[in-house]
């Protein structure tokens, strides 16, 4: 029997109506990760916009790791959760190190909910 982790931010901007889908996709497509893909970002200012993509293409340069549009709301299986957690970094960078351990991939689009409470923590440093 295959198992499965969903991750998501605890603010609310991720939609758990989602969820079956990309269940459905795991099981019959059969990918590693079934993967949130934001189509718009919300409520971001033209400085956020600037920085977050100005990290994505140091990223993708440093890494050869795209992770433009990726975000936490993923669905794993239970061998790339192994594989994330056997990698011996103290430092962990969720979407940055699943994304490069290499899985197949299944890309999903939504358009994130605004935040329910709080403001973001997200720095460019």
């Amino acid at each position: 029997m295959r198992e499965t982790v969903i991750t998501m931010d605890i603010i609310l901007q991720h939609q758990p109506v989602l969820i079956p889908e990309m269940t459905r996709i795991w099981l019959a497509e059969e990918f590693d990760i079934i993967e949130s893909s934001k189509e718009k970002r919300q409520c971001e200012s033209r400085m956020d916009s600037f920085l977050a993509t100005l990290f994505y293409k140091m990223f993708l340069f440093l890494s050869y790791t795209n992770l433009k549009g990726t975000g936490d709301y993923k669905l794993l299986d239970r061998v790339v959760v192994d594989a994330w957690t056997s990698m011996p970094e103290n430092k962990l960078f969720y979407r940055g190190m699943v994304s490069w351990l290499g899985f197949s991939h299944a890309e999903m689009p939504f358009i994130s909910d605004d935040r329910r409470s709080g403001g973001s923590k997200w720095s460019f440093f």
